[in-house]
């Protein structure tokens, strides 16, 4: 007896049967039999789920089992057998793929398959051999190489010394253009009484001649100024020197601009005295007394009204703006002059400077593919600016990149040349770091510009006392070499001043590496891309025993041209399966068959990705090949068999061969009409004679009814023999509107097949897309989680051991920088705010001295000082002191005494 149970997840079939009884096919045993308990027999698993198959059949004794398929290939393999529902992933070593089969017009360059050793470096050989893969050799050959330091003078056409040189003009023209001097003196030199004038250029102060309408007292000439700095008062400049006590008093005058302005001054200033002398000599209310010490206003007063009375019409016209006299100052002066000083012997000193774009290296080399050689070129490399300043420099061309090492370690710029014994020493030019500003001599210091030729005689002297004109020059420890030889060596060039700077040592020779990059391709270096035509891009899929086999048919618009081809599986489209570049020579067109080995059913279905470069995009195939039949596994069963039969043959159309045959048969009856008619006409004319006329009307008639019955009859017969012949084509008239109707019918069923099974596999491929991109979803928020725990983790384990010992560290060290830093600007700005402070004081007590020795020593306060001296002659009679002149006039002198 069976009892079948139906569940909302499955079928139960329970079997109560007897015990020796088997379970039927497609089940199996679910509990054994026993006395209380009868067999019973469930529905075997016919399927297994996505990512899983079935590792064991169902049999009576127990249900299908499923696994998890193996994990996805590495990027070192590839997927021979897919994961279905009987088979489990199997993957195999990329390195079994054999290359893809190509047409004769095809070079081919495998780029999954370049040789690791791809470089060689050349020191004392010449000649390279690499070995790239895929049948590609590279061979070279270094025809010249040069890789010394090339020297040349610096231009200094502008900046020299040259006017200051002393040495042998064949030196110059020989050796260097442009000498630079061994060192510089800075001299200094005193100037007495020397009258001048102070004048503003730029908000700094210049020492000048006084002049007005002639020269004023003594003043170096014109020629000796041109060389010199003058300084009146302290400054930056005199502060290396130790200066005598007083230096920077003067006394200023009054100069007169016109000749007219000085007969006008003597006739006024005359006109006061004589005021000055009636009030000395007439006594009376105006006269002076001993009772006058400068409180009482009566002298000025009465002089005043003297004054006004007797001088105004000669004095109203001297005082205009044209007689506005102009202030000189009669003093001492210091003279500074930055002398260059030439070696006395027969050395030269040269500012050099590496040459640029100089030829260092020329190499010849071939790209071979088997035997044929695809390119020969000469690649010449040229100097750069890494060159210039390390010895060393890198240089890319197309498939080679070179590095060239001189060993020089070090690019001197300055060199020595004996004239004697024509030996050169080259070395750097000596930057010191001792201010001159720091070191105090007696008339002279030993300097150099910071960089030769940075400061000159003339440019010193263009400079005012108060510029920083010394931060360009540096203090000199003597008469020793300006520059630190260099321990290469140094070779003259008789050509255009040039000197050559080798390595150091013989046994360290320089270097060349020359390396040829594996990721770079040879056939899309060398040669140009080719165009691809799209709609000539076509490829089919077939399946034998071994292999999937893809062929590809293209086309390219001009040949030869080169493209980058990559076959890829698109479960792993980030590795593919081919990768390599192919130059397409003429014809235009080129076929390609990749066999990739499989193990997969011949039913499956199989996809692949083409991408093909050419000079403007990425062209994208993807071929596809649908799931076959299936095999059905029954008894006695076979493989299943999908066969086709051809279209029957179109049947010509029939108006053509029954036309032909109607016509013929008329034409054959008016041929016996015509032929029996000319018979009758051959008769004789006796018997013709005899017949009567109704004779002739009932014959006539006869013969016309007899014709046209036998033409009818005829006709009928010749209709029924066409009808019958073609009763076939006849047929297919009549049903041929309908016959297209089916087959119209036949063709939209088909259509509408296809587009159910197209959609139906779009919606399959999206639903496996959606499921995909769901799965990766949670799979990458998972990742992230458990990349944000472990920062998290990181952070908190390394943020108390690390993190705040290196802030600590990078603070401590950026405080004691910063606080270094600024503990020397606060030095530096201490030492030049004290300077300035002294030099501001002693300028300004200076300048306040020499405005009360202006005022008394003003020739209009000569009718004052002439009262002032008859007063205090009358007051010494009678031993009475007498005011100052300043105080006599009312001037307080507190302001002279100034500090710190």
């Amino acid at each position: 007896m069976l009892i079948y149970i139906s569940d909302k997840d499955f079928i139960h079939r329970i079997c109560l049967l007897a015990c020796d009884a088997p379970c039927r096919e497609g089940t199996y045993q679910d509990l054994p039999c026993g006395k209380n308990q009868k067999k019973i027999c469930l529905n075997c698993k016919k399927e297994c789920p996505r990512g899983t198959y079935m590792s064991r059949q169902c049999t009576s004794l127990g249900n299908a089992e499923c696994k998890d398929c193996t994990k996805k290939c590495t990027a070192a393999d590839y997927e021979f057998k897919r994961c279905t529902d009987v088979d489990d992933r199997e993957c195999r070593e990329r390195r079994d793929l054999r290359f893809p089969s190509v047409s004769s017009n095809i070079i081919a360059e495998n780029m999954k398959d370049v040789s690791l050793v791809n470089s060689e470096e050349l020191s004392r050989t010449r000649g390279f051999h690499i070995d790239r893969g895929s049948g590609f050799f590279i061979k070279g050959t270094v025809t010249y190489f040069k890789p010394q330091i090339l020297l040349q003078p610096v231009d200094h056409s502008v900046n020299n010394e040259l006017d200051r040189f002393n040495g042998s003009p064949e030196l110059v023209d020989k050796y260097c253009p442009y000498p630079v001097p061994s060192y510089y003196e800075l001299g200094k030199f005193d100037l007495q009484n020397i009258t001048y004038k102070n004048k503003m250029y730029g908000g700094k102060t210049f020492i000048e001649p006084c002049e007005t309408y002639m020269r004023h007292g003594n003043f170096p000439n014109k020629q000796h100024t041109s060389r010199y700095i003058y300084c009146s008062q302290p400054g930056p400049v005199t502060n290396i020197f130790e200066l005598r006590s007083g230096f920077g008093s003067s006394t200023p005058i009054w100069i007169e601009k016109e000749e007219n302005c000085v007969s006008k001054n003597a006739a006024c200033l005359n006109c006061t005295k004589t005021c000055a002398k009636k009030m000395r000599l007439q006594g009376g209310e105006c006269g002076v007394t001993d009772k006058d010490n400068g409180r009482s206003p009566r002298l000025p007063l009465c002089m005043s009204c003297c004054a006004d009375s007797n001088c105004t019409n000669l004095c109203e016209t001297y005082h205009d703006y044209h007689c506005q006299t102009e202030q000189c100052l009669v003093g001492d002066l210091l003279g500074f002059q930055l002398r260059p000083i030439y070696d006395n012997s027969n050395n030269v000193y040269c500012h050099m400077t590496p040459v640029t774009n100089d030829t260092v290296m020329e190499l010849v080399y071939n790209v071979i593919n088997y035997y044929e050689t695809l390119v020969s070129e000469t690649l010449i490399v040229k100097s750069d600016g890494s060159w210039i300043t390390t010895g060393k420099m890198h240089y890319g061309y197309k498939i080679v990149d070179i590095d060239i090492d001189s060993k020089v370690r070090q690019i001197p710029d300055f060199v020595k040349i004996s004239s004697v014994t024509k030996q050169v020493a080259a070395g750097r030019y000596k930057q010191g770091d001792v201010s001159v500003k720091t070191l105090i001599t007696q008339t002279s210091a030993v300097v150099r510009p910071k960089s030769p030729f940075s400061t000159t005689s003339s440019s010193f002297a263009q400079h005012s006392c108060e510029d920083e004109v010394l931060d360009n020059i540096m203090m000199a420890k003597g008469i020793d070499e300006p520059f630190d030889q260099y321990p290469g060596s140094v070779e003259f060039l008789h050509d255009n001043h040039s000197y050559v700077v080798s390595s150091e040592g013989t046994s360290d020779l320089p270097s060349i590496r020359i390396v040829v990059n594996r990721h770079k391709s040879l056939l899309e270096s060398l040669f140009p891309m080719a165009k691809l035509v799209f709609n000539h891009l076509q490829g089919n899929i077939t399946r034998n025993t071994t292999h999937w086999v893809m062929n590809v048919t293209g086309k390219i618009k001009e040949c030869p041209g080169v493209l980058s081809i990559n076959l890829t599986d698109p479960g792993y489209p980030t590795e593919p399966l081919y990768q390599f570049v192919a130059q397409v020579r003429c014809p235009k067109t080129f076929e390609l068959s990749f066999a990739v080995p499989t193990g997969d059913k011949s039913y499956l279905d199989k996809e692949f990705a083409l991408s093909v470069k050419d000079k403007d995009t990425v062209h994208q195939l993807f071929v596809f090949k649908p799931a076959g039949r299936k095999y059905v596994y029954s008894s006695g069963s076979t493989q299943g068999q999908v066969t086709t039969t051809k279209d029957s043959k179109q049947p010509s159309h029939f108006s053509i061969p029954f036309m032909a045959t109607v016509i013929g048969v008329v034409v054959l009856l008016l041929f016996i009409a015509a032929f029996g008619m000319m018979v009758k006409f051959g008769q004789p004319t006796s018997d013709v004679l005899e017949f009567k006329w109704c004779h002739l009307v009932l014959m006539v008639g006869y013969i016309s009814f007899h014709f046209l019955f036998a033409v009818c009859a005829s006709m009928t017969v010749f209709v029924l023999i066409v009808v019958a012949v073609n009763s076939d084509t006849t047929a297919f008239l009549k049903n041929y509107q309908q016959q297209r109707s089916v087959k119209s019918a036949f063709t939209h069923l088909e259509l509408d097949h296809m587009e159910r099974h197209l959609l139906a596999e779009i919606h399959r491929q999206n639903s496996v897309a959606n499921s995909s991109k769901q799965m990766c979803d949670q799979q990458m928020l998972i990742i992230i989680e458990n990349l944000n725990d472990l920062r998290k983790e990181i952070e908190r384990n390394t943020t108390e051991d690390i993190v705040k010992k290196d802030i600590h560290n990078l603070l401590g060290n950026q405080m004691k920088t910063l606080a270094q830093k600024f503990t020397s600007n606060i030095d530096i700005f201490r030492e030049r705010f004290e300077s300035y402070i002294k030099f501001m004081r002693q300028k300004f007590t200076t300048e306040l001295q020499q405005t009360y020795r202006s005022m008394e020593q003003n020739k209009w306060l000569t009718t004052a000082q002439f009262l002032r001296r008859s007063v205090k002659n009358v007051r010494d009679l009678e031993n009475l002191p007498t005011r100052p002149f300043l105080q006599w006039l009312g001037i307080p002198e507190d302001l002279t005494q100034l500090s710190l």
